[in-house]
């Protein structure tokens, strides 16, 4: 394995001012020089992550410095950089938003220092001129142990605006600089989770060379490279060594739901599903009738189950085998969409009821504004399929959508006590049925890789006790 890598962390003034459009059109760039680029997403984000892997032909992982210690976050970083010629790393919202205040975890700031990786600054340049050489120098002397490898103004409106925001910048010692015009063709539509997935982005290959020869016609790209080059990144060991429960020798297999419903999971997670000694089997709950034969432990991540309600309801074949499947004791998982799956079904917006697995007595229904946002620290009150009683995890939760319950109806074992960022106690239980988990955190499992053994091993178990699904 190589002993460091040019990388680049693209961070940005505030959301929305192109980070996304830049990095993929840098990812691009780098691929059409026959480069392969190891993309990476600061933050608990999943959509981005879909694009990155679209472009590079490579997973995407995700980088976060407050669900994950330090050394963990090297070690994905060094796993995530393996056969790679350079890395792209995608920042969150602005350089220095995260938990907390100035530079806290989980913002791009802390993740470039623990990287030590070179950041690249993007400014939004449609509603200013020479102002913006004042914004460009408080953040480069905000944190003087932020390396800065240059900054690109996005959104040049014309030739004139160029040229007076180079006359401000004059004299900043800025280094490598470039200036993108405005160009509605890159606009990557949005909804109410974020970005469209990759999955239902129309024209994908068409917007990636656009990105590309965007980048490659207005900014320096070999300047940009050789910069990166004179100051690689050091790698270490992977993250997934030694991992691999001592317990399992049969490699149980899990099911993964994987499609446009179900596509919302930390490349991390699966890699160490894998390091613990499971074998994965994606299906689509939206197209399949069946379960993947021989499975023996299900983990339905988030999505968007809201929209392909009726096609999941319909698809009742293997809605009753997961069904049976939880009454008969086989491990099952579900995160937030996922979890969703596994209630009564869906509410949407007119009234309707769309019935789906039914393990959980909740019915879900869709509200107009988010109904929780924010970093999770989870406590186990009791020992699950995710681990022993004490143990601790990290995740993120997001979500539109809130449980309806019956009066009448037995309210589940609730095992999560939850906190957030700063400490504070929330409100959002895991609740147990059987060998059944649901919750809408979303956990990232680099946290407390213990749980994944863990869930493992319970597979394990189910295998050998003789039920078949």
């Amino acid at each position: 394995m190589r002993k460091s890598i040019p990388a680049i962390l693209i961070a940005g003034t505030q959301s929305g001012c192109g980070k996304t459009s830049v990095a993929l059109g840098l990812m691009a760039a780098f691929r059409q020089r026959r480069l392969a680029v190891a993309p990476f997403k600061a933050g608990p984000d999943f959509i981005d992550p879909g694009y990155h892997e679209a472009v590079c032909k490579h997973p995407s992982c995700n980088l976060d410095t407050w669900m994950n210690n330090r050394e963990t976050v090297r070690k994905l970083f060094s796993n995530g950089c393996r056969d790679a010629d350079v890395a792209v790393i995608e920042g969150v919202m602005g350089l220095f938003d995260g938990a907390g205040g100035r530079n806290g975890p989980g913002s791009a700031a802390d993740l470039a220092k623990t990287l030590d990786v070179p950041v690249l600054l993007v400014v939004d340049g449609s509603r200013m001129s020479a102002s913006i050489a004042a914004l460009v120098k408080g953040f480069m002397e905000h944190d003087q142990q932020i390396n800065f490898a240059g900054l690109l103004v996005n959104q040049v409106a014309s030739h004139r605006h160029e040229q007076i925001v180079r006359e401000a910048l004059n004299g900043m010692n800025i280094g490598w600089c470039a200036f993108l015009p405005r160009d509605r063709k890159l606009e990557i539509p949005s909804r109410h989770l974020g970005l469209v997935t990759v999955h239902d982005q129309q024209g994908l290959d068409r917007l990636v060379l656009t990105l590309a020869s965007w980048i490659e016609r207005h900014a320096d790209l070999d300047g940009l490279l050789a910069r990166l080059d004179e100051d690689p990144v050091p790698l270490i060991e992977p993250v997934s060594a030694n991992l691999k429960s001592r317990d399992i020798q049969d490699g149980p297999l899990v099911g993964i739901a994987r499609d446009e419903a179900f596509c919302f999971y930390y490349q991390s997670n699966l890699d160490l599903f894998e390091a613990c000694g499971a074998r994965l089997a994606c299906y689509s709950p939206l197209r399949e009738s069946r379960l993947p034969k021989g499975v023996q432990a299900l983990y339905f991540g988030g999505g968007y189950p809201e929209l392909h309600a009726m096609d999941l309801a319909k698809n009742r074949s293997i809605l009753d085998e997961i069904c049976r499947a939880s009454r008969l004791g086989m491990p099952i998982y579900g995160e937030c969409g996922g979890f969703m799956y596994l209630s009564k079904g869906l509410i949407d917006e007119y009234g309707r009821r769309f019935p789906w697995a039914g393990i959980f007595p909740f019915w879900i229904r869709m509200e107009k504004r988010f109904q929780a946002l924010g970093y999770r620290e989870v406590f186990l009150k009791k020992t699950s399929i995710l681990g022993e009683q004490g143990i601790k995890m990290r995740g993120h939760e997001f979500h539109y959508s809130k449980l309806i319950s019956g009066k009448d109806e037995p309210v589940p074992e609730q095992i999560y006590e939850v906190r957030d960022a700063n400490g504070r106690s929330v409100s959002s239980p895991g609740w147990v049925i059987g060998n059944t988990l649901g919750s809408y955190i979303h956990l990232h499992f680099a946290s407390c890789p213990e749980s994944v053994c863990q869930f493992i091993a319970k597979a394990s178990s189910f295998s050998k006790s003789g039920f078949q699904v």
